[in-house]
């Protein structure tokens, strides 16, 4: 205590009440706030009534000896709730007391040892009665479980600095699931003081908080015959502690993931891509250097493996669906980072899927190509193909892709021969296209089956169609043919 105060105790200790009630009167006076004076005497008033740490054990004691109990009616009440079990409510309610104080650490331990009495029930030997089954069988009339549910987390966060310790603490209470709905994480999170709030966005703490559910599982498991919280013979306590379990393994993850270096890097460019969206005709400015040079020597020297797919995924799907950023100038880096983000095969598969999806067709098919899905790459072809765009293709050989026909008769030539047949006379019904391959395929196809007269036919269509036709490619297929004529 500080030495002032000490001294002050010392004078206090030789004054008479009388002359400490006119001291109080006169230091009152000097107040400019004079409800502050009165607000601090009336909260010591009330204070008063705030158990001591002696009484709650006195009182644990009691149940743990079988000394209290209660009966309960058929319905399941509570039968003695304003005689004998009123104590244990009334217990309760005056713990609030030291809240008004600011008495954390003390009252905090006052709840910690009474949210954890498991009251014998007397006509039902062997049963107990957990604080959530008292609000359960009537005890609510006394006091608001939402109430109490915030009071007690005050108290544990602020009582508890380190992580361990507070996690430990707020772990106890959650489990206890005197809230409504015990998978909803945001109605939980609504009653949280602000202090939890906050360590509920760090990562040391929601792990810690992680641990303490797996810890507390394990053991019931172990043990599942002595349930820390419940009614004996009941299995809530199991249901909603692997549903807190899994709501905070998501809420770990998901702060794992806005803490990891991928998205520290990423934060770090965001500045510089919001200057470049605002930007017009300026050569070179100094953000697009600096977010260039921050994506590729990211991508240079870091292992992608410690990023989950998921949280890679999240990152291409957000690249495509902005066209790699090609509007601040940032496509080539942004095209260096995907790759490096698709680690294996499956990835890859997916990626091509995003792009896809996203309309870049042309770049996921020659995906589903590499990959082996040829069927997919002939599939855009024909598409081209069926809606008119395969003869300019072939003759101008747009945006330098393959020529349609030509994906498509060297795909089916050996899998599907009709198929393969029908889009060769489709391809030599046309002017534009290259009928070479197409000529190709229907005589050898009349050659193989000794159909000499079709192939005579064709024979004479490419003689007269030269300019539509490499003619000395097929010379060379069909040398003994006569050619005379061609050039």
């Amino acid at each position: 205590m500080d030495s002032y105060l000490v001294r002050i105790k010392k004078e206090l200790g030789n004054l008479t009440e009388g002359q400490k009630d006119a001291l109080i009167l006169h230091l009152a006076s000097c107040f400019k706030n004079k409800d502050y004076v009165l607000q601090k005497m009336k909260e010591q008033k009330e204070v008063q009534d705030c158990p001591t740490q002696k009484e709650v054990d006195a009182f644990c004691a009691r149940v743990a000896a079988g000394e209290f109990t209660v009966q309960l009616s058929e319905e399941g009440k509570i039968a003695d709730l304003m005689g004998n079990f009123k104590t244990f409510p009334d217990l309760l309610l005056r713990c609030r007391q030291g809240i008004l104080l600011e008495d954390y650490s003390r009252t905090h331990k006052l709840y910690a040892k009474l949210i954890q009495l498991r009251i014998p029930i007397a006509n039902q030997p062997g049963l107990y009665l957990d604080l959530r089954g008292a609000f359960n069988a009537g005890m609510g009339i006394f006091l608001d479980k939402f109430q109490l549910l915030g009071d007690m987390l005050k108290t544990a966060v602020a009582a508890n600095r380190q992580n361990d310790k507070r996690a430990r603490a707020v772990a106890d209470i959650l489990e206890l699931d005197l809230y409504p709905d015990p998978d909803g994480l945001d109605r939980i999170s609504s009653m949280f003081p602000d202090d939890l709030k906050k360590s509920m966005e760090k990562l040391p703490f929601v792990e810690a908080l992680v641990s303490c559910f797996r810890e507390d599982l394990a053991a019931l498991e172990a043990d599942p015959a002595a349930p820390k919280y419940s009614l004996a013979g009941d299995s809530p306590y199991r249901s909603r502690l692997k549903g807190l379990l899994e709501i905070y393994e998501i809420k770990y993850s998901d702060l794992k993931e806005r803490n990891s270096p991928l998205h520290q890097m990423w934060n770090s460019i965001q500045g510089d891509m919001r200057a470049l969206s605002r930007m017009r005709h300026i050569d070179d400015p100094i953000e697009l250097s600096h977010a260039w040079e921050t994506v590729e020597d990211f991508v240079a020297s870091y292992d992608f493996h410690q990023e989950t797919w998921k949280t890679r995924k999240k990152f291409i799907e957000d690249i495509v669906a902005n066209d790699f950023y090609s509007d601040i100038d940032l496509i080539d880096p942004m095209e260096e980072l995907v790759q490096a983000l698709v680690l294996t095969e499956e990835e890859r598969l997916s990626y091509a899927k995003i792009l896809e999806r996203s309309g870049r067709t042309w770049s996921a098919v020659q995906l589903y190509k590499e990959l082996g899905y040829e069927e997919k790459y002939v599939a855009y072809f024909e598409t081209i193909i069926a809606e008119g765009d395969g003869f300019k293709y072939d003759r101008y050989g747009y945006d330098k892709k393959p020529r349609p026909f030509q994906v498509v008769l060297d795909y089916y030539w050996n899998r599907d021969r009709r198929r393969c047949l029908t889009y060769a006379r489709m391809c030599t019904e046309k002017t534009n296209p290259d009928r070479t391959k197409a000529y190709y395929c229907l005589m050898q196809d009349a050659k193989e089956r000794g159909d000499d007269g079709t192939f005579q036919s064709l024979l004479s269509e490419v003689k007269r169609r030269r300019s539509n036709v490499n003619c000395a490619a097929l010379q060379k297929e069909f040398p003994n043919e006569n050619w005379v004529g061609n050039r």
